[in-house]
């Protein structure tokens, strides 16, 4: 019985026998640049998520200063769309929320989130604005060439998990900051006769000037 396994493992199968004649072995290559192509697009496939969870999360900042501002959509993207960067925009949204009478503790919690939305949005924009290259596609490289008070022009190596990981952490940015402006909603909500003339909180507010915008 063992010679006659040992006989079955050796014999050769004629390819014939399989319908594998006519098909030529695969060369090397072509089984390399196929699988440079899977690895290319899933790193790209990164690359998008962060820039749509981006883009989630600028909309999101948008979304809840129209909101507190208590004016349409149609109206308050008139102004929204002119903002440009999720920092500027949540300039905007935190100086709505000061105005309108937020927490002192919900404005430091703003203050905190957007200290970490200049960092991700750093790195955002490294991910998605520079060039990358794939000499080789297990380890692509972006190159970088900025000149923020200092020159930085060289070739970064950058995982694709890391790049994911950083759509991740966007993803859980975006969604800490909706909840957070969610609360402060609610704390604006219960006095109506905010938006009415002459009922803004007294600060850096001329009632002079003020009057000018409700003629």
């Amino acid at each position: 019985m063992a010679e006659d396994r040992k006989e079955l493992s050796e014999a050769r199968i004629e390819p014939s026998i399989l319908g594998l004649a006519g098909i030529p072995p695969t060369d090397p290559a072509i089984i390399k640049a196929m699988l440079d192509t899977h690895l290319t697009t899933i790193h790209y496939a990164a690359v998008g998520r962060v820039a749509a969870a981006w883009s989630v999360f600028e909309g999101t900042i948008d979304h809840w200063a129209i909101i507190n501002a208590g004016i349409s959509a149609h109206v308050g993207i008139c102004f929204t769309a002119q903002i440009m960067g999720a920092s500027r925009k949540l300039d905007a949204y935190i100086a709505l929320a000061r105005l309108l009478g937020a927490r002192e503790s919900s404005i430091h919690s703003l203050m905190k989130i957007t200290q970490r939305t200049y960092d991700y949005g750093e790195k955002r924009n490294r991910v998605v604005h520079d060039p990358w290259y794939f000499e080789d596609a297990s380890m692509p490289v972006r190159l970088e060439a900025t000149a923020k008070k200092e020159l930085r022009l060289l070739d970064v190596p950058v995982p694709t998990e890391e790049v994911s990981r950083l759509a991740a952490i966007i993803e859980a940015h975006c969604a800490e900051f909706w909840a957070l402006a969610e609360e402060i909603s609610n704390e604006l909500r219960p006095s109506p006769e905010r938006s009415l003339p002459g009922a803004l909180p007294e600060g850096n507010c001329s009632p002079r000037v003020e009057q000018r915008f409700h003629r």
